[in-house]
């Protein structure tokens, strides 16, 4: 799992995995003040997969430290390193981003891990280029209660083949969540669905495909 956790993000070296919480997470004490940001989180997965979590430093941005730390225990996807066969302990930087105005609802409970890197404007299909290909594409998808998608399929779109037809097995290979929660706490499996929005771009900073609905 911990070879997921970097390959899902499409990097050998990913740096700290962003979390993105989603406004129905947020601790009551933290939306009477109207906190937002990110908040860096360490973990700590002992060889038998004790985890610890801390985010250091109080202030004002206390709550939402506090709010962090169970979310990611709650939901615990990190599993110590293997080394020769056997398991060694590991350590992982995370950000967790709290903003008042975003949502989760696309992903059925789940919490999204390096969102920012599943879809890229880099992944535009070199033949989709050519043809300059745009419009938008939305795909559904299972979630296992380990946070990996699956079962991907293509639910609507307006476009080509050429340019939807790749988006589901990179989703599948990039995407990584904590998972959703049973009433009792427990991680259990949903479903989400993902939309992409393909426009013609020759800048060189494209609008990320990803419309955040």
């Amino acid at each position: 799992m911990a070879l997921l956790l970097i390959l899902a993000l499409g990097a050998a070296d990913p740096g700290p995995l962003v979390i993105d919480a989603g406004a129905d997470l947020y601790p009551a004490d933290a939306l009477a003040q109207k906190l937002e940001g990110d908040v860096a989180v360490k973990l700590s997965v002992s060889a038998d997969g004790a985890l610890r979590c801390s985010a250091p430093g109080g202030g004002a941005m206390a709550p939402l430290k506090r709010a962090s730390c169970e979310l990611v225990a709650a939901r615990d996807i990190f599993p110590p390193r293997v080394e020769k066969g056997q398991a060694v302990s590991a350590d992982y930087s995370v950000i967790v981003r709290w903003k008042l105005g975003s949502s989760n609802r696309q992903f059925g409970g789940a919490v999204p891990i390096g969102r920012a890197g599943w879809i890229r404007y880099s992944d535009y299909p070199p033949i989709a280029w050519r043809q300059v290909n745009t419009g938008k594409v939305r795909i559904a998808y299972d979630i296992t209660a380990q946070g990996r998608p699956q079962n991907c399929r293509i639910e609507s779109t307006n476009t080509t083949q050429a340019l939807a037809g790749n988006m589901c097995p990179l989703f599948v290979e990039r995407a990584i969540f904590l998972p959703a929660l049973d009433p009792g706490g427990k991680p259990r499996p949903t479903r989400g669905w993902f939309n992409l929005d393909w426009r013609w771009c020759e800048t060189a900073r494209c609008p990320a495909p990803d419309t955040g609905e």
